[in-house]
């Protein structure tokens, strides 16, 4: 199967299935682990299976390898790897990818995307036991991260990693949700002051979007008459005059927890 003919039919089939692109994240490090990608087994019909990805980062390179089930040798099909360094779909070739990598029988080829060769480091390709590897070298992509497809192709089968969107090289970390404080919780004797007492509340806790209820990290409280603020005996404890009895009074409370706030206003009425 010619390379040229190979790349030019995965890449009209795959441009139906594109996807959007994920944000960049920051550039590798040498000593940065492996990144691995899975992709569905059976998918693939009579091409070759990709089961998975793997780029290994090392110094100022990266080797890419691809799995696939049951092959031996690409005979009959090949493999494709479009690297889109720009992070522009809309530039490039019919995939994105200002370089690709081309796998048949007649050897491996790195090329840019106009399928012209180019000057750049040894990239050692091989197949062995179901896995194809090649190590590329940054400084001949003119970039330490990208996006990136892997494909396979035998006939009018393929089969692509991932089936739509895009891989990206760093991964991206997962995205963890922030915790918000989503309200105050008060004790029931909270809303029953009596007059001529002091009032004071003990016991807030936090209610926060994960369904944890803690304790917060921080209280303030105010309690005003008619917008004139009581003067406080110690954190959330005031002295109520007598005088308040039945008085609609305006208590406010502020807590934190991890970096999150929330408050809560409620009206209070002395007995």
């Amino acid at each position: 199967m010619h390379l040229r003919t190979t790349y030019t039919r995965l890449a009209l089939i795959a441009v139906a299935a594109a996807g959007a692109l994920g944000a960049a994240p920051g550039p590798a490090r040498a000593a940065d682990p492996p990144v691995s990608y899975t992709d569905p087994a059976g998918d693939s019909k009579s091409a070759p299976d990709i089961t998975g990805v793997v780029v290994t980062p090392g110094d100022g390179t990266v080797t890419i390898e691809v799995d696939v089930a049951t092959v031996q040798d690409l005979a009959n099909s090949a493999l494709v790897v479009s690297l889109d360094t720009d992070r522009n779909a809309s530039t490039g070739d019919k995939l994105g990818g200002e370089f690709t990598v081309i796998a048949d029988s007649t050897g491996a080829a790195l090329v840019r995307s106009d399928m012209t060769a180019f000057d750049h480091h040894p990239t050692s390709p091989s197949l062995s036991g179901g896995k194809f590897t090649l190590t590329l070298t940054l400084s001949d992509l003119g970039t330490t991260s990208f996006d990136f497809r892997a494909g396979s192709v035998q006939g009018d089968d393929i089969d692509l990693a991932p089936d739509s969107g895009v891989l990206t090289y760093p991964q991206q970390p997962a995205t963890q949700a922030v915790v918000q404080v989503k309200g105050v919780v008060l004790p029931a004797s909270a809303l029953l002051p009596k007059a001529g007492k002091t009032y004071t509340l003990s016991g807030l806790e936090a209610s926060l979007t994960d369904g944890t209820i803690v304790t917060p990290d921080t209280v303030t409280c105010t309690l005003t008459f008619k917008g004139r603020s009581l003067k406080q005996l110690g954190t959330c404890s005031w002295a109520i005059p007598k005088s308040y009895r039945k008085k609609r009074l305006t208590l406010t409370v502020h807590v934190t927890s991890h970096g999150a706030t929330g408050n809560l206003t409620i009206p209070v009425f002395p007995k």
